[in-house]
């Protein structure tokens, strides 16, 4: 999902693109369905981001909101439901 979002910044295209909106709801069910809460996913999101190296074209702050938003939203809307762990 980072990555999908690193190119399409790097092209200055959208996040609302249909390439990571794809990426976000696979991310989103993955954790959803290993009982995952949306808050570790939020906390993963933002340490692995702010690990990235800055490209400078972009605030990462300017990044990791809209993908926050994005995450939230498909998780609460994923349909796969806990493994039961």
């Amino acid at each position: 999902m980072l990555e999908c979002a690193l190119a399409l910044l790097a092209e200055d295209r959208s996040l609302a693109a249909p390439d990571i909106q794809g990426c976000v709801k696979d991310v989103a069910e993955y954790a959803k369905t290993r009982g995952y809460h949306v808050e570790q996913l939020i906390i993963d999101l933002k340490q692995t981001w702010h690990s990235i190296a800055d490209s400078g074209a972009h605030p990462k702050s300017e990044v990791t909101s809209p993908l926050i938003t994005m995450c939230i939203e498909e998780f609460y809307s994923a349909t796969p439901e806990p493994s039961g762990d």
